[in-house]
């Protein structure tokens, strides 16, 4: 009964994080899927518009506490690795939020651009399965990088992948 108590409270914290951490460094090449998304400046950011430049993607929702922790995490590489043609993108994939989502990204000082994914398409294109998930695509258009869940480890990781 104790064992069962235990296994049940660690599935809730793991589950409730956002902690289900999978993947990381592709080893294999994969054609990122292509996509177009406006930004939440009305902008648009076409995926295969983005060849030649390394791109970081963070798909994230406002409910997740973790999302928010990574996404200003790697803004910061970003902005550390602006001479190394690199982009960031911050995929939000629960567009019925906005105002929240503004507010979000108003508090964090986030400047990188804020995808609109309505109807959760691209997210669904790129199988993501929890918040956070981090994807780098790089110049050559290939899935290089995915992995699902906050870890303070993604950062250091992607470095490794854009230096």
């Amino acid at each position: 009964m104790k064992y069962a108590t235990v296994t049940i409270v660690m599935f809730a914290l793991v589950v409730c994080m956002g902690c289900d951490e999978t993947g990381g460094i592709v080893q294999t090449k994969i054609a990122a899927p292509g996509f177009s998304l406006a930004t939440m400046d009305n902008k648009p950011f076409i995926l295969d518009r983005q060849q030649g430049r390394d791109v970081v993607m963070v798909f994230w929702a406002t409910w997740c506490g973790w999302c928010k922790k990574q996404m200003v995490e790697l803004e910061d590489l970003n902005n550390s690795l602006a001479d190394n043609n690199v982009s960031c993108a911050l995929v939000l994939s629960d567009t019925e939020n906005l105002e929240e989502a503004r507010r979000i990204t108003e508090s964090l000082n986030l400047e990188s651009p804020i995808l609109l994914d309505c109807g959760s398409e691209v997210t669904e294109e790129y199988r993501v399965k929890g918040f956070p998930t981090t994807v780098v695509v790089n110049a050559e258009g290939n899935v290089v990088y995915y992995k699902a869940g906050y870890s303070p480890d993604i950062v250091q990781e992607v470095r490794s992948l854009l230096e």
